[in-house]
């Protein structure tokens, strides 16, 4: 049975991968730049559609609003991440806000630590207009909202999708919406109603599943990017403190991440030394989630045996290149250079 959104994105020539990007924060963006590199250097460039949940729809409309892996590395590299959100409170409040998250994940309330108005505005700056083959979600007090280039698609809990605008919003307000973390960021309103982070939906914090259900493509043309907190989350006192400040109205601190089946193509960077949540990085600590998105992407592009013959050679050695940099030269702050001088010699064009 066709889905009643199948034709949101459908053109007349559907294209070979539909890439989705999870959430993450500031992770989400970097590893998401990483993906991005491994997919132009493999040489795979048509995309049937192009989407992603709450940090993650970030680099995918740069990517559908075409910009390249260069300028979208550039973007993510060079950009102070905490600049495009604007604090509401002092820095205790943030901590306190940041403590209390998987509690607001259950209270959802409308206002947060930050606004991201700024943020809203960079996005715009970069996607003027809505990229075809765009399209991000955002959570509601009931179900959740699908903008695409058609408009928006409300989703009850159950009930069939309503088409509740003919035009696309704004990017950055769509993005805005689906990056609104209860209690952190300020939910953004949308036809009278909050909306918060769109990794709250059904679909969870790396949405695979959306492109098949609502837009009629194939599981086994899925790529998607995953990010994954549970090495931070491990921490026995981060944990205790999480319990403490949710009071009693706490959802699960544990993520459900999607599963490599049904031919799915899922890269899971393993992202170490920072917090998603962090947004003030140095050079050396964004250079690793690019890199370790980049690792990852090029591993489940291989696995799903979609790397063209004539790109693999090269995409493989500069794959194993990256992974020989020992971690701990992240903490001698000498990452970055060791990265910088693998492009330079093996993907020079790469660089900003």
């Amino acid at each position: 049975m066709t889905s009643p959104t199948a034709s949101v994105l459908r053109t007349s020539e559907m294209g070979e991968l539909n890439v989705v990007f999870g959430s993450g924060g500031s992770k989400a963006v970097l590893a998401g730049a990483g993906a991005i590199i491994a997919l132009q250097l493999a040489g795979l460039k048509n995309f049937a559609t192009i989407g992603g949940a709450s940090g993650g729809s970030i680099p995918a409309a740069l990517l559908a609003s075409g910009a390249d892996a260069k300028q979208i590395l550039s973007h993510a590299l060079q950009t102070d991440f905490s600049s495009l959100l604007t604090p509401k409170t002092g820095k205790l409040g943030q901590l306190l806000a940041l403590l209390m998250k998987y509690r607001f994940e259950q209270t959802r309330p409308e206002n947060g630590a930050f606004s991201s108005e700024k943020l809203g505005a960079f996005v715009s700056s970069v996607a003027q207009t809505w990229p075809d083959k765009y399209w991000t979600v955002a959570s509601a007090t009931y179900g959740y909202v699908l903008f695409t280039k058609n408009g928006a698609h409300r989703m009850g809990v159950g009930t069939n999708p309503v088409h509740v605008a003919n035009e696309p919003v704004p990017v950055g307000m769509a993005i805005r919406a689906s990056c609104a973390i209860p209690g952190v960021i300020d939910a953004v309103e949308f036809q009278g109603e909050p909306l918060w982070d769109g990794a709250f939906t059904e679909f969870g914090e790396c949405p695979v599943d959306l492109p098949p259900q609502y837009f009629g493509v194939k599981k086994s043309d899925v790529f998607a990017i995953d990010i994954s907190e549970e090495i931070i989350k491990k921490n026995r006192w981060l944990r205790i403190l999480f319990h403490i400040f949710c009071g009693g109205k706490c959802v699960s601190i544990d993520a459900v991440h999607p599963e490599e089946k049904d031919g799915l193509m899922l890269a899971q960077p393993m992202i170490r030394g920072f917090h998603a949540m962090e947004f003030s990085l140095n050079l050396d600590q964004k250079w690793h989630a690019v890199v370790e998105g980049f690792i990852s992407s090029v591993d489940a592009l291989e696995r799903g045996k979609r790397i063209p013959a004539e790109n693999r050679e090269a995409l493989l050695r500069l794959r194993n290149s990256l992974a020989s940099i020992d971690i701990k030269s992240i903490r001698k702050r000498c990452f970055t250079r060791q990265v910088e001088g693998i492009f330079l010699e093996e993907a020079p064009h790469i660089l900003p």
